[in-house]
């Protein structure tokens, strides 16, 4: 037995929801700050908070696409082996954190069962029967 079912899912980013979370999350922490103690270092730690809120919605502009597939045995995403892990589960609204096989910086996907549709209940099920394993270069699981 291999594991869960081959699952393919196309375009399933949902960046419009992450880019308003992460951009509120920022200026609520500035503006928190600045209530805890005003001062003029906090006014200079919140005004770098929204320079970061600022920074991350420009550079999060583009949407997290492709085809991430499971095969039954290994996670490809565009037909390189990845190895995607959930971070944030709300029910509806997964953040999985994406890594590249031979790179250190993962990619961030967030994905909503509106925009997924049909193939939400057997990406979630693949995702959480799978396990989280080492990709080799050839894109086998290592041990």
């Amino acid at each position: 037995m291999h594991g869960p079912a081959p699952v393919s899912l196309e375009a399933a980013g949902d960046t419009g929801a992450w880019r308003r979370c992460t951009l509120g999350l920022h200026l609520v922490t500035a503006v928190a700050l600045l209530a805890w103690r005003p001062g003029w270092w906090t006014a200079l730690a919140a005004l770098v908070l929204g320079l970061m809120a600022v920074a991350a919605w420009r550079v999060d502009k583009q949407p997290a696409c492709g085809r991430l597939h499971w095969d039954g045995q290994r996670w490809t995403l565009d037909e390189r082996s990845v190895h995607p892990l959930p971070v944030f589960d709300l029910g509806d609204w997964l953040l999985l954190r994406v890594r590249l096989h031979g790179t250190w910086r993962p990619l961030w996907w967030p994905l909503s069962a509106r925009r997924v549709g049909a193939a939400w209940v057997p990406l979630r099920a693949a995702l959480y029967a799978a396990p989280a394993r080492a990709v080799s270069p050839t894109g086998r699981p290592t041990p």
